[in-house]
């Protein structure tokens, strides 16, 4: 399973030129994979090929926060805050940028999640926020993933050989990234303290990083700006996320003389806690647990909608995802749309570069029925 040509370019270091951009803009636009239901598992296999020993940096956009962490809260209140919102809302895009340990960029996937906000808890505010920022909420709810088949896929990668566990996990103020995360690799409630939560964390990225660390103020989008670095995509969107936080690891790696692994770092955390004023974390003290029939007692505008039960008197499950994965199988994988390059390599700068708008993934691909 050898890496597809062009996922061995590397982000070369100078400044390119005004030619060199706009090939590297044509050409490393197909890095970026938008994957859906029916995509999902070409786009896996070459995810898979692309992970060994290698730097991944992770983002999920989710549909708003039935609670906000108090800015006076112990380690053990924002955990507790972080496990209730993430147990009650549905994940709506995963973003991992893949990379070498020397920078060379590998890919990045945008994994469409299944989401219905005519049924799924959410905030209003929330979705017209990224709404704004591009994100196609009815598509979704049509050709969105399954987060069960995703999770399945994903927790037999990253514990099936010793190159998937050697990953360097980065993450940006990545406390409900990983709480997500974790949720979609196990389809299980998180822990219910930060033990146990990183004891099961630690089964799939026990290797990981917090920029934070290093950087305890400002946005990810004003650090990037400060550091010279360019957006590829949207903001606010998980695949776009995700590579500018690999970005800004790099520079500072670049910047400082960090090496890896993460363990030449002391000093580093391995989860966000923005705020920390005592040293809790085996704590018992447990927030009351939020049970899913008592979403009346949410604010008004995360309430779910009414909905259309029909005589079972629940919701209409997910559309089945299969078939379409099947029908648009049909085609060779470059029907589909992962149209690697096949032309020779053509460096780009991780950090400094120009900025190729995300691609979806094919734009010629074929499109499953619409349920």
């Amino acid at each position: 399973h050898g890496l597809p040509p062009c996922a061995h370019r590397a982000w070369a270091v100078g400044s390119p030129t005004d030619e060199h951009k706009i090939r590297s803009m044509e050409d490393n636009c197909r890095l970026f994979h938008e994957v859906w239901s029916w995509n999902l598992e070409p786009a896996l296999a070459f995810l898979a090929a692309a992970l060994p020993s290698a730097v991944v940096a992770l983002d999920v956009e989710f549909p708003g926060c039935l609670r906000s962490v108090p800015r006076a809260a112990s380690q053990t209140t924002q955990y507790e805050v972080m496990c209730r919102n993430v147990d009650m809302l549905q994940p709506i895009q995963l973003g991992l940028a893949v990379a070498s340990s020397d920078g060379e960029l590998r890919g990045v996937w945008t994994f469409n999640l299944y989401f219905d906000e005519s049924f799924d808890l959410h905030s209003e505010g929330s979705l017209a926020f990224l709404r704004a920022a591009g994100v196609d909420l009815p598509r979704h709810a049509t050709e969105g993933i399954d987060m069960k088949e995703l999770g399945s896929w994903l927790s037999e990668i990253l514990t099936g050989a010793d190159g998937y566990q050697s990953l360097q996990w980065i993450t940006f103020e990545g406390l409900h990234d990983l709480g997500y995360f974790l949720k979609v690799l196990t389809n299980q409630r998180l822990p219910w303290n930060v033990e146990a939560f990183e004891a099961t964390l630690g089964q799939f990225c026990p290797s990981r990083l917090e920029l934070r660390t290093w950087l305890p103020r400002g946005s990810l989008a004003n650090l990037a700006e400060q550091h010279g670095l360019i957006r590829m995509g949207a903001a606010h969107t998980a695949g776009s996320d995700a590579l500018l936080t690999m970005e800004l690891f790099f520079c500072l790696a670049r910047a400082r003389g960090w090496a890896l692994p993460a363990e030449m770092y002391p000093d580093a955390a391995r989860l966000a806690f923005p705020v920390v004023l005592s040293r809790d974390v085996g704590a018992d003290r447990r927030l009351p647990r939020v049970a899913e029939d008592a979403v009346t007692s949410a604010p008004r505008e995360l309430r779910p909608p009414p909905r259309s039960t029909g005589s079972t008197g629940r919701a209409p499950p997910p559309v089945s995802w299969g078939a379409a994965a099947r029908w648009a199988m049909l085609g060779s994988i470059a029907s589909v749309g992962l149209g690697w390059a096949t032309q020779g390599p053509v460096p780009m700068l991780l950090g400094r570069g120009p900025a190729p708008a995300l691609a979806e993934v094919g734009s010629h691909r074929r499109r499953g029925p619409r349920w």
